[in-house]
Formats: C-alpha cells, structure tokens, sequence
C-alpha cells in the first residue's frame, strides 16, 4: 500500500482519486522528482498537505498517519439516527405523526428527535441540523380561498 492510499483509508472525506494515477504518483513520491506536487494535483489538495504525509511517513512510519480524535463535543445524533430522520422529515407528513398543522417547525422536529431518539436538544441546535442537513426553512403559500375569483382580477 502507498503512502497516499493510507492517507486516503484513514481520511475518506477528501475526494476520491484514479488508483492507477496514486500508484503513479507514490512511487516517485520519495525520489525527489516533484511527485507530491503531481499527487496533490491529481487529488485536489494543497501541495503542504501532501508534504506534510510525506514528512509525517518518514518521520514515524505508519502509525504517524493514524488519523487522530476529532476534537470537540460528540455528536449529539449518530449518522444513522441523522439519516432516519431525515428520512422522517421529508417523506412524512407531520399530520401523520399526530401534529396538528401540515408543515415541519422546528419545535416538531425537536418533538420527533425526543420521541424517535430519547434526545432532548433546543430549537436551534435542530435548526443547525437542519442547515447541515441541507433543508431549508420554507414559507406556506396563503391564499385567500374564501375570496371572489373575479373581483380578485379587477
């Protein structure tokens, strides 16, 4: 295994690369013939971060490209619990779930995330994971049913 190919095992969230092109470019990688550059290029990253690979590889070995614990706070919802209730806010209507009005709030969300997850969390962190989710607060169409058609066009 490349250098490069670990790096690409151990942080999946960069882009995704031609092998034939990281075998290429591994194996000039400790030559000194600007293949860091040529791999950095062809995965789309900065020439410092494949650099900093090669440097770290020589430095320790295998062990130096562990990837290391994120740090901060764990997530509150898991991926799977993300992808179910994302799942549950757009394919289901909220009248179904026993709510009362037919669009998604947030504070129903919140409701959701209780019951389906055993999690309590505010109003805003639901509208982050709602913003992280891709979904955007939309507004209602109102429409005046009760209102004559015809006088509506004078």
């Amino acid at each position: 295994m490349c250098l490069i190919e670990s790096a690409r095992k151990r942080w999946p969230q960069t882009r995704p690369c031609n092998p034939c092109c990281v075998e290429k470019a591994c194996g000039g990688a400790g030559s000194g013939r600007g293949a860091p550059r040529q791999v950095a290029e062809t995965l789309g990253l900065h020439r410092k971060t494949v650099y900093g690979w090669v440097a770290k590889f020589r430095a320790g070995g295998w062990e130096a490209l562990e990837a290391k614990p994120v740090p901060g706070r764990p997530s509150i919802l898991t991926g799977d619990q993300l992808a179910r209730l994302y799942s549950i806010i757009v394919g289901t209507d909220p009248r179904q779930l026993e709510f009362e009005f037919a669009l998604w709030t947030r504070n129903m969300i919140r409701e959701v995330i209780g019951r389906e997850f055993r999690v309590t969390m505010s109003e805003v962190t639901v509208g982050r994971w709602l913003k992280a989710m891709g979904l955007s607060p939309q507004k209602p169409l109102y429409r005046a049913y009760q209102a004559d058609p015809e006088a509506v066009e004078q």
